[in-house]
């Protein structure tokens, strides 16, 4: 059979939220499928689809190009799909109209909309996989009557996390049965059990991991409350790992107000980061199903997280984590406060984080969503 990937999520070359379409398209490809891949060009070539080619996939770019003009509008309308387009989708490869299903990944829920009408109206079979919602992202009425004719005549709509596919459901109105939750799986180089408790807690050690950007992942709450007086005093060291566009102004900002207890950690591998330090925070306005948070969990290590998509069904409070209400400076210090005062309870809440995301991720997530994929192309 012949299957056809379409990730819109532009922000970034690659990110953990394309590492479900990725791998199964890769375990179709190992399948003997044949498998088109297309992915926008202004964002440019990301290392995992030399995979993809290698194993004889074939890659598509699609969309404007790389002119820096191009490319502000272009992430400009990935992260407000409601700013009008300056080019439509702009690729002649037609492998797509082809294949017996075509798969969209999206970063939101409404981003893949220019796709999915083409290929809606182009009478192809096609599932739709969102990996993130926002309620800073509303449609207006007529972007969800477009939204409700092609996600009801999708064959499947996922949704990495239910309170996702819930807020969808509020933004449109949605009544159609054909949606379900699929797990986002953890990056292949995870340990595959818990990693050894950090003896040390001199200081006690908090890790944020992910790209720095407050518009999704909320440092500027973190830095707004260990700029207080109260948590320059305490003995905690918070580490930001990752790259990102907000990265000199969040250097800045801590330069100026002289914060010792907050350093930059790069791109570090995962044993690395959780050697180190003994909790995930996780300020985040919006999300899906973070990978940092399942990969924390799954090495043992508690979560202090806003309540956003994956984290409120995840997280359970006081037990393997705690939640912020809202992504707030009041709250997130609350929040904070609520884990520093049970700071000696830390790896005892880790061990309980391992043995609930292990029975909660129940099996392979790749496989299940690429058996869900060959059962729907037949």
């Amino acid at each position: 059979m012949k299957f056809a990937f379409i990730t819109t999520m532009g922000v970034l070359p690659w990110a953990g939220s394309e590492e479900l379409w990725h791998g199964a398209a890769y375990s179709l490809l190992h399948q003997r499928h044949q498998v088109y891949s297309y992915y926008p060009r202004a964002r440019g070539w990301a290392k995992p689809l030399d995979q993809l080619k290698e194993a004889g996939g074939v890659i598509h770019p699609y969309g404007i190009g790389a002119s820096s003009m191009e490319k502000f509008w272009f992430k400009l309308k990935q992260r407000f799909p409601l700013v009008p387009a300056t080019a439509k989708i702009g690729t002649n490869h037609r492998d797509w109209r082809e294949s017996d299903l075509v798969v969209i990944s999206q970063g939101a829920c409404i981003d893949g909309l220019d796709w999915l009408e083409r290929i809606h109206n182009a009478g192809k079979h096609y599932v739709i996989l969102c990996q993130a919602n926002m309620e800073c992202m509303w449609p207006d009425d007529h972007v969800v009557e477009r939204m409700i004719r092609v996600y009801s005549a999708a064959k499947a709509v996922c949704f990495v996390s239910a309170e996702n596919e819930r807020l969808f459901r509020v933004q449109t109105g949605y009544e159609g049965a054909n949606t379900s939750v699929v797990w986002n799986p953890l990056q292949p180089e995870t340990p595959r059990g818990p990693m050894p408790w950090p003896d040390n807690h001199e200081p006690w050690r908090m890790a944020m991991v992910g790209r720095i950007e407050p518009f999704a992942k909320g440092q500027d709450l973190m830095l707004e409350v260990l700029s207080m007086d109260k948590w320059r005093a305490r003995n905690l060291r918070v580490t930001l790992y990752g790259k990102g566009p907000w990265e000199k102004t969040a250097r800045k900002i801590i330069k100026q107000r002289k914060m010792e207890n907050v350093q930059f950690g790069g791109y570090a591998t995962l044993r690395e980061i959780w050697s180190e330090n003994h909790m995930l925070a996780l300020p985040s306005r919006h999300e899906g199903m973070s990978l940092a948070m399942l990969e924390a969990m799954w090495l043992g290590r508690p979560v202090v997280a806003t309540a956003v998509a994956g984290a409120i069904s995840e997280i359970e409070d006081g037990s393997t984590g705690f939640l912020a209400s809202a992504a707030s400076v009041d709250l997130w210090d609350h929040a904070m406060e609520e884990a520093w005062t049970k700071r000696n309870s830390w790896a005892i809440m880790g061990q309980a984080a391992a043995v609930r995301i292990r029975n909660r991720m129940n099996g392979d997530p790749v496989q299940q969503f690429t058996a869900m994929l060959n059962s729907l192309a037949k």
